[in-house]
């Protein structure tokens, strides 16, 4: 895949930017990597299993300069 590739798929995905909210969390989740190549598997991300503890969260709202 390009690098054109990517942004425009990036792009295309962006759906609204009125907000930005990142939460972080900190635990084990050992089902949901690779054991063989260390990715994450996004579609197993489903906390069933191991402990996991919300450490951060962030949430900002661009205004609209007056």
């Amino acid at each position: 895949m390009s690098l054109k590739d990517v942004i425009t798929k990036f792009t295309d995905s962006i759906k609204d930017l009125t907000n930005l909210e990142v939460t972080t969390y900190t635990g084990t989740l050992e089902q949901v990597v690779n054991a063989t190549t260390g990715q994450i598997q996004w579609d197993q991300f489903k906390p069933t299993g191991g402990k996991l503890v919300l450490v951060g969260a962030t949430m900002i709202q661009p205004r609209t300069p007056i």
